[in-house]
């Protein structure tokens, strides 16, 4: 994408992009302070550049979303054009706000809703509720762990999760390079919340189309208290 837009005429207005504003990159996420919020993810390819390859990127995905999906063509247009409008008064909403408002601005669970009608809205709701109970640390736990000699391993799937045959030593030394450039690169109070957890197993994961050619590790994680497993992800 960006190859595509570098050659053609910009803003010249500079921002630090999401890099991958599609509209399956948008949804209903987890805050670190478990406030279920509506807003982009994957910022894996964030760089800074300018402000309107983050909105062609946006609305060429929901034309192509809409031409997967068999959406007649003027539907498309129409939605295109309620995304550019809501980027266009957002930013003119954003510009008479003071900075600490902009940064700790938030949409919550009910104002992607709002423009449903009551039938949509509800079954929206019933939807969400019963994902959010499901994709928990609980529920990936109980699909991912097994039990092997009194500890906990990650469950191997050859289509997902495989063993790449390093030795215990290997494995050691290829998370915690990383681990500390991790734990180098947060605040102190993050850092005494991290440093409560033990690695305790990894495994190389198949990556989607998205990842391809990066390498991309689950590591499980044990509290101190050893009450909860914690699985993070490193590309």
């Amino acid at each position: 994408m960006a190859a595509d837009l570098a050659s053609a005429p910009h803003s010249g207005l500079t921002v630090q992009m999401c890099g991958d504003a599609h509209i399956l990159n948008f949804g209903y996420w987890a805050s670190p302070e478990r406030q279920l919020l509506f807003d982009a993810r994957d910022f894996d390819e964030t760089l800074p550049g300018p402000f309107e390859w983050d909105l062609k990127r946006l609305t060429t995905s929901i034309h192509v979303l809409a031409d997967a999906e068999g959406v007649v063509a003027v539907c498309a247009e129409e939605s295109v054009g309620a995304a550019i409008e809501g980027y266009r008064m957002a930013m003119r909403r954003y510009a008479r706000m003071p900075e600490l408002e902009v940064w700790y601005d938030r949409l919550t669970l009910d104002a992607p809703l709002e423009g449903l009608s009551s039938e949509f809205a509800e079954a929206a709701v019933h939807a969400i509720e019963k994902q959010a109970k499901k994709r928990t640390h609980e529920g990936t736990a109980r699909q991912l762990i097994v039990e092997q000699g009194g500890r906990r391993r990650i469950l191997l799937d050859p289509a997902k999760r495989i063993d790449e045959g390093l030795n215990p030593a290997q494995r050691v030394s290829a998370y915690e390079q990383v681990y500390d450039s991790y734990l180098a690169s947060i605040p102190p109070h993050l850092r005494r919340l991290v440093e409560r957890f033990t690695r305790v197993d990894s495994v190389r994961q198949i990556v989607g189309v998205g990842s391809v050619g990066m390498r991309v590790w689950l590591h499980l994680l044990e509290g101190d208290s050893g009450r909860k497993p914690l699985f993070t992800q490193v590309k």
